[in-house]
């Protein structure tokens, strides 16, 4: 991620990066989840950030 702290957007907003604490705390807020879920999400489905929340939806794996 680069050095600007005030962006709310990742780097590169066509994959989700599990890699970066700052893109993954963002990923969860945007999907509703928990990380270990986005973890697995990437995992399963890959990094487009449609894959993951199409993942997501159907495993109903949003958090409570």
């Amino acid at each position: 991620m680069s050095d600007d702290t005030t962006k709310e957007l990742p780097q590169d907003p066509a994959k989700v990066n599990v890699n970066d604490p700052e893109e993954l705390s963002y990923w969860c807020r945007k999907f509703g989840c928990i990380p270990s879920n986005l973890f697995a999400a990437v995992y399963f489905a890959g990094d487009s950030p449609e894959a993951v929340e199409k993942y997501i939806k159907e495993k109903s794996i949003y958090s409570p």
